[in-house]
């Protein structure tokens, strides 16, 4: 049995994409039986996972934000010197930091990266955020024994702009939580009615409200649909408010007051599978992902998906889905309009989804990764 130490803070705010991650991740480890996880989040140990965001945390978090000059800086210092004692006492065999920045520890360390948006696209993140990251992260990658990305695509960009051996770094895909699954219309009839939506009858955008998921350029793409067609198929927005979000907000201002458009904020799983298994179609035109899990959630779904010509979502969709120059809004428009009009189309991308879905699974993620820590802890002594 490892005994494997797991940073689960991202768990402590409201679910997004590392957040799911680390609970997939760390729940299909824990079922294989071969590892005994000890989780830490925030300043504190567990020997189970966080099972839901503290209430307020984003309330308090903003205002951190707004109260001390370095907030990233000082949330890595303090749970630096609560992660050590910790280890202390539990004496992990090999720590797996599943965010970017490894906690001060002396044994094997891996490290999970999962995109390179601060260096290749630093706009679209806060310049603390950047700078933090610019300051920690080679170091935190030079102690890492062993490096897993989300992505082939990840990999390539992470030995192109890093002094890493190809050796040290793993591409491990993520995969659709078992939830994830085609449904009926009556199977999604009763959360589509306290909604006000109807099956296959709108189009679906799933994201942090933030500028690299490109919402602006979905709900212009939107708007310029004909007026019959935008109000027959609404734009259901589902995302926590992030970094930067008036322009997003501003984009939709219209659309909301017209009834064209629905803003759900964070959503349960079980709402959002029913989500993605009666929408017409997910648009998912962001400027850079490291993996793009929504795709494979719509996917799995049974529902095409419309995505961009970034190179992980390239990667996923690997020909499966519509693919938009992200910065062309028309060129987004016109994809909606064909998985509106064509039937033949929807169907076609819909089955080819479908297949494309049964090649991840957060099963083999879990395994692939267990692997990757045997063969941490197997290797001869430096």
């Amino acid at each position: 049995m490892l005994r494997i130490a797991i940073n689960a803070t991202p768990l402590l705010s409201p679910i997004a994409g590392i957040g799911r991650y680390v609970r997939e991740l760390s729940s299909q480890i824990a079922g294989h039986g071969t590892c005994e996880l000890h989780y830490f989040a925030g300043l504190h140990w567990s020997n189970s996972l966080p099972q839901k965001p503290i209430r307020g945390v984003e309330t308090w978090k903003a205002l951190v934000k707004k109260t001390i000059p370095t907030p990233y800086e000082a949330k890595w210092f303090l749970q630096g010197i609560a992660f050590s004692r910790g280890t202390k006492r539990i004496f992990p065999q090999l720590y797996h930091e599943m965010a970017f920045l490894a906690l001060p520890f002396t044994g094997p360390t891996v490290i999970t990266v999962h995109d390179l948006a601060w260096v290749l696209h630093p706009e679209v993140h806060p310049r603390s955020r950047v700078e933090m990251l610019r300051r920690r992260f080679p170091h935190s990658l030079a102690r890492a024994t062993h490096v897993i990305t989300d992505s082939e695509s990840v990999r390539q960009e992470l030995l192109q702009h890093f002094d890493v051996a190809p050796s040290r770094v793993t591409s491990i895909p993520l995969g659709p939580s078992e939830i994830m699954c085609p449904r009926t219309e009556s199977d999604c009839a009763p959360t589509l009615a306290q909604l006000g939506l109807h099956y296959r009858r709108f189009i679906l955008c799933v994201g942090t409200i933030e500028p690299r998921k490109n919402l602006e350029a979905s709900a212009y793409s939107h708007k310029s649909l004909p007026t019959n067609t935008r109000s027959n198929w609404p734009i259901v927005i589902v995302g926590a408010t992030g970094w930067q979000s008036s322009p997003s907000h501003s984009a939709l201002k219209s659309s909301l007051k017209e009834g064209s458009a629905l803003l759900l904020d964070h959503v349960s799983d079980s709402i959002l599978a029913v989500l993605y298994s009666s929408a017409r179609m997910l648009l998912y035109p962001s400027i850079y992902e490291g993996f793009g899990l929504p795709l494979i959630e719509a996917m799995a779904s049974g529902t095409p998906v419309i995505t961009s010509q970034a190179a992980s979502l390239l990667e996923v969709a690997n020909g499966n889905a519509l693919v938009v120059d992200p910065r062309q809004p028309y060129e987004l428009r016109d994809a909606i309009l064909r998985l509106i009009e064509d039937d033949a189309e929807w169907n076609r991308l819909r089955d080819l989804g479908l297949l494309r879905a049964k090649d991840f699974s957060w099963d083999k993620c879990g395994k692939m990764t267990v692997a990757v820590y045997r063969s941490v802890l197997e290797a001869p002594m430096q």
